[in-house]
């Protein structure tokens, strides 16, 4: 029988109303299957009574999604508890037992909800007839725990969506693995590619990172397709004026392991127009929560100030800033972030800092704005460049989540697509 309106089935551990950016992403998908006349159940963890609600969608359109809650595994919450007094004891204990317990990086925050997690999922699948389900990493277990799912259900697609890399990433502590452990990641990898029907990640040099990582024998595995990073345009405030003020810079998010090289030349550069044209002094705020590196710019403190992320807040930061800061390193230096497309509609261009590579071609080959090379470009930007470098309605247009979501569908047929075993 013809499927006529499928009923979708999202995955991901930080959904709203947590107000983790890890759910971001899958929010706004969400938000647009909506708005397609979708219906759409979500499996996300235990929210606290400490998050917001509602968190990057409205209350209209979170009403309109069916949710269920899985909690995370009590060893989880003691090596992530950074509020207890117990803090290091309790970091002890977890790491130990689950270190004895599992077998990969027991940094995954869906360790040891294996059976949770499943039991739920078939549940929620027979009840609200689920067609298809879109699961989305980091935690990356999610992945592994929703594939396995195949052999219940064969009948149901199942998209797997990487935000970050697997295997190759520099964080979930990935990096510091035996090989014994490392193993066992990529056999859980390999098994995902070959059980579920198509796996996507934000832009193309990502994909094909994942797709060879690929060790296993099978012929037939999931299909790799991009489905890119977007803006909500109603996040989208109107641009702020201040006039009589200094220069504006403004930067959100990481500052990426192996970034230090780079937050050195923010520095260096901030030097040089001290010494050679004071009154091109910017004011630059970077919003991070990787405030270890806060001490990096100590005696340039009265120009470069570093605070906390301030979530949704920032957009008004941005509508006020006159530069936004692009800050990569060398594992993605290719790598389109979610900043990127969240700050196109407000026309401001960027600065890249960091390793040449996809993106930093794309910012001086379209005018998205320039790149900071050497100590003497960031006076020579502010003092001979207009800022007023205007990116087209359509191009903004094009980026927006409800649209990249329509193109996706279109590109894999979605009629078809959840027909193919109907």
């Amino acid at each position: 029988m013809k499927i006529e309106s499928p009923h979708i089935l999202i995955v991901c551990w930080e959904f709203p109303p947590k107000r983790s950016i890890g759910g971001r992403r899958w929010a706004k998908l969400a938000k647009s299957f909506v708005k397609l006349n979708y219906k759409v159940s979500v499996i996300s963890n235990m929210p606290s009574s400490r998050h917001e609600p509602f968190h990057w969608i409205s209350t209209e359109i979170y009403s309109k999604i069916k949710t269920y809650n899985c909690d995370e595994n009590f060893l989880v919450k003691w090596l992530n508890d950074y509020s207890s007094p117990l803090r290091k004891i309790k970091v002890r204990v977890a790491k130990f037992f689950l270190e004895v317990c599992f077998k990969g990086t027991i940094y995954d925050r869906t360790i040891g909800v294996e059976n949770a997690f499943c039991t739920l999922a078939k549940k929620v699948i027979e009840k609200d007839n689920i067609n298809i389900v879109f699961v989305t990493g980091a935690p990356f277990n999610l992945l592994y725990y929703t594939a396995m799912l195949r052999e219940q259900f064969k009948s149901i697609k199942i998209i797997c969506d990487y935000r970050d890399p697997w295997i190759k990433a520099q964080n979930y502590g990935m990096k510091e693995l035996t090989e014994k452990r490392r193993s066992y990641e990529l056999q859980k990898q390999n098994y995902v590619f070959e059980k579920v029907d198509i796996v996507t990640a934000p832009n193309g040099f990502l994909l094909q990172e994942i797709k060879e990582t690929y060790t296993g024998k099978e012929r037939k595995v999931a299909k790799f397709i991009e489905l890119q990073h977007a803006f909500d345009p109603d996040d989208v405030i109107t641009n702020r004026k201040v006039e009589n003020k200094k220069i504006k810079i403004v930067y959100a998010g990481a500052l990426y392991l192996g970034s230090d090289i780079y937050l050195k030349l923010i520095n260096d550069s901030i030097d040089h127009i001290k010494q050679n044209a004071p009154d091109f002094l910017p004011e630059i705020t970077i919003y991070t929560n990787d405030m270890d590196k806060k001490d990096v710019f100590t005696r340039n403190s009265d120009t470069i100030k570093i605070s906390n992320l301030i979530g949704e807040k920032i957009f008004e930061e941005v509508s006020k800033a006159d530069y936004i800061i692009i800050l990569l390193a060398e594992h993605n230096k290719n790598y389109l972030t979610s900043k990127f497309f969240e700050f196109l509609p407000y026309k401001k261009p960027y600065i890249y800092i960091g390793p040449m590579g996809f993106v930093s071609q794309k910012i001086e080959k379209e005018k998205f704005g320039f790149c900071l090379m050497d100590k003497t470009d960031l006076l020579k930007i502010l003092s001979t460049q207009s800022n007023e470098k205007m990116i087209s309605d359509g191009l903004i247009n094009e980026n927006t989540f409800d649209s990249i979501t329509k193109e996706f569908l279109k590109k894999i047929d979605f009629e078809s697509f959840v027909n193919e075993y109907a």
